[in-house]
């Protein structure tokens, strides 16, 4: 290495300018290449998508029969189908409020390419999707189809 700083060549300074205006201004004419050409997420649209996708699913799963739009009257009319589906009487049943939200995480996860990230997250009554963006300062969604709720937090 010293020799080739001898030579007036210093490989670690490769990506630095020698242009006294950019070096006083703190600018560097060549920034890493791992930074060139990074388009930023457009937050708002992503979360508009996100919103559209989360109704879609949400109308999929009801239109399929997999759930219906009362929460409260879903999960009474699920365990009671389950009850069936043990003693041999009913081959199917309503998807819980846990079934849903992984439903609509899996989803979200396998089909939007966007800088959010979801993850179920739940309490011993309930349960809801939270999508975290990768992007600094941007909101927090909060998604649960047993609810049909969607919001945004800031």
């Amino acid at each position: 290495m010293e020799r080739c700083r001898s030579y007036g060549h210093d490989p670690l300074a490769q990506n630095q300018s020698n242009d006294p205006v950019l070096v006083a201004q703190n600018q560097n004419p060549n920034p890493p290449t791992n930074q060139q050409n990074k388009p930023q997420p457009n937050v708002p649209q992503e979360i508009k998508d996100i919103h559209s996708a989360f109704d879609k699913k949400v109308a999929e799963m009801t239109n399929n029969g997999e759930r219906i739009n009362n929460g409260l009257l879903n999960n009474i009319v699920s365990s009671v189908q389950r009850i069936g589906e043990e003693l041999h009487l009913t081959k199917h049943h309503l998807s819980s409020c846990n079934e849903q939200e992984e439903a609509v995480s899996n989803s979200l996860n396998a089909h939007m390419k966007t800088s959010y990230t979801f993850k179920m997250k739940q309490s011993w009554t309930d349960s809801w999707v939270v999508g975290t963006s990768s992007v600094k300062g941007a909101p927090v969604l909060v998604l649960d189809p047993w609810k049909n709720k969607f919001e945004v937090q800031q």
